[in-house]
């Protein structure tokens, strides 16, 4: 990583997440193509806009219309992406993708390594910091790497309603977004929320009903500090109903995304709700109610369940092993991460990147130590999975074409549903 205006010294990226507040005080005044908001750039009347009902609820996604001015409602269907689309003209800002991380999570660990490695490889720089849940430091980090003139940015959809108004001047500056939120954003990955918590619902009634007789207490964590992300709470506890009257959630709690968040969680529930069979949530939560069974001594326990979303390397461990942890529904997000990396550096060079990514057939579970073990493979070398075209196509769709100079059909809001 090489040393950015306003920094003093070459930090590695382990140094410079842990500097979260240090980077913030770089300064955060805009360059002044970011402020360049007037008659060139769109607003809500330049677009194009159709209201999308999904099982996630009724979002609208709006279009930019490319500078013609056109209003009105149009439903936007997106060909599948197109590679060999012609080259246009590079970006005029710093080479540079910058992610404001909000937690000290694993997961965005790696998404850090894995865009800090392909940066180097490509003549890049990659910069992050860790906000640890607090949005306003969020905020801060956005905009300092806008400050620094960043190319690219990556948003999650924590916090999300505060990132908002970064990520529109961000696109109307020229900046192109990632998104995994509901704000604006060049390229947007699109998840069906309702339906990955339904699918992990549903699998924790199936185990539930095959192994205690249709009765459990449950401990669900949610991840509601997320708008986008909130219909998969929906969906869980849809699935949970309808698996009858036996099974009760006696705790549904929102907490960090770490390991420590979740095992201190869990350490309370466990004693009001001693009887807990059953523990959903994120990654991250989950490792850490595992973490606190592990202390107990009660991983061994045949009555014990635990899911998780996007599942890492050790919640792929433990399904392989057959522990307490039985399920994940595995997001490929290692490859993905790859994938926005390699498109953040073709952007800035001028080339043509899709405008919607998402899983093929939606998120599969993972509750067998065949399927741990191929999916640990295929994520723990993203670019041999991303260069094996079977491989590759089995992990991501790709949709629509965008470079610099059609910067202006950026989303307006989450993309909730894949293009028809």
């Amino acid at each position: 990583m090489n040393e950015l205006p306003g920094m003093q010294g070459a930090w590695t990226r382990r140094q410079l997440i842990r500097r979260g507040s240090a980077l913030a005080a770089v300064g955060v005044a805009m360059p002044s193509i970011l402020a360049a908001c007037g008659s060139d750039t769109k607003s809500s009347s330049d677009t194009k806009s159709s209201s999308d009902t999904t099982a996630g609820g009724s979002v609208t996604t709006g279009v930019a219309s490319a500078g013609a001015g056109v209003s009105g409602s149009e439903a936007e269907s997106l060909a599948v992406f197109d590679p060999t689309a012609p080259k246009g003209s590079p970006s005029p800002h710093a080479k540079i993708l910058g992610f404001p991380n909000p937690f000290d999570a694993e997961l965005f660990l790696r998404i850090s390594d894995i865009f800090d490695q392909v940066a180097s490889e490509r003549g890049g720089d990659f910069v992050t910091a860790i906000s640890d849940g607090d949005p306003a430091k969020l905020v801060e980090h956005l905009d300092s790497f806008m400050a620094q003139d960043a190319g690219v940015l990556f948003l999650t959809p924590i916090e999300e309603e505060a990132t908002k108004p970064g990520s529109q001047k961000a696109v109307e500056g020229g900046v192109c977004v990632f998104g995994v939120f509901r704000g604006f954003a060049s390229l947007q990955v699109v998840e069906d929320q309702y339906a990955i918590g339904y699918s992990q619902g549903k699998a924790a009634v199936k185990w539930i009903k095959d192994t205690l007789g249709g009765e459990a207490e449950v401990a669900y964590f949610n991840e509601d500090m997320s708008a986008s992300i909130r219909p998969r709470h929906d969906g869980v506890l849809a699935a949970l109903a309808e698996g009858g009257d036996g099974i009760k959630v006696v705790s549904d709690v929102q907490v960090e995304l770490t390991t420590e968040a979740g095992a201190s969680a869990m350490n309370t529930i466990l004693q009001a709700h001693p009887d807990v069979k059953v523990a959903m949530g994120g990654s991250g939560v989950i490792a850490g109610v595992y973490a606190a069974f592990d202390a107990l001594g009660r991983t061994k326990e045949a009555d014990l369940y635990l899911s998780s979303i996007a599942g890492g390397d050790d919640a792929l461990d433990l399904i392989a092993q057959g522990t307490i942890y039985r399920a994940t529904f595995g997001e490929p997000w290692y490859m993905w991460a790859y994938a926005l990396a390699q498109f953040s550096f073709d952007w800035m060079e001028g080339k043509s990147i899709p405008r919607v990514i998402s899983a093929p057939g939606g998120l599969k579970e993972i509750s067998t130590p065949e399927d741990a073990t191929a999916f640990k493979d295929a994520m723990s070398d993203p670019a041999a999975t991303w260069n094996d075209p079977a491989l590759r196509d089995s992990y991501i769709s790709m949709y629509g074409n965008i470079n610099y100079d059609t910067r202006d059909l950026y989303w307006l809001d989450a993309v909730t549903k894949l293009p028809s």
